[in-house]
């Protein structure tokens, strides 16, 4: 958030990927200070993206070109 100059109640949608996240409930995850409570009832389950990302990529050349594209676009923070 800090990064984009944004607070969490201009986000929409907040994805949580991974089987750990799968099993924490977004009231734990608010409470704890792993998310800002501006994300309350915006948190969606994705579960395992990187095995569903990897089929994708191996399946589906279509697919794949559009992984590769979002891959250049995406910045990673610290």
């Amino acid at each position: 958030l800090k990064a984009s100059q944004l607070e969490a109640e201009q986000i929409d949608q907040v994805l949580v990927a991974g089987q750990f996240g799968r099993h924490l409930a977004e009231a734990s995850l608010i409470k704890t200070g792993l998310l800002p409570e501006g994300f309350a009832g915006r948190l969606s389950y994705i579960g395992n993206s990187s095995h569903s990302g990897a089929y994708l990529y191996l399946m589906d050349q279509e697919a794949a070109r559009g992984l590769e594209a979002l891959a250049r676009r995406i910045n990673y923070i610290e």
